[in-house]
């Protein structure tokens, strides 16, 4: 097993996602006023629902990518060194 990834505290919940075998986190914390990330031409509209608390993601132009609700430490042992949105 690899390394911990101690970017964050391991226990962070968020969103994971992986779009083309590229693969960022977005910590609840961090997107619960919902916000805006741009992957290559597309926009991606990241928050967090407030009926249920649970993080969505979908594009700006519509659908979703593919995503996980995850805790920090499973996502980054599942995609090394992916990126952490807003870090």
């Amino acid at each position: 097993m690899a390394a911990a990834d101690n970017r964050l505290p391991e226990h962070t919940h968020g969103l994971g996602v992986v779009v083309d075998g590229e693969a960022r986190f977005y910590p609840k914390g961090a997107i619960a006023g919902g916000v805006e990330d741009r992957w290559g031409a597309r926009v991606l509209r990241v928050g967090v629902d407030p009926r249920d608390g649970i993080p969505r993601a979908t594009w700006a132009d519509g659908g979703a990518p593919m995503q996980l609700f995850a805790r920090w430490y499973g996502f980054s042992y599942t995609y090394p060194g992916c990126g952490v949105f807003g870090g």
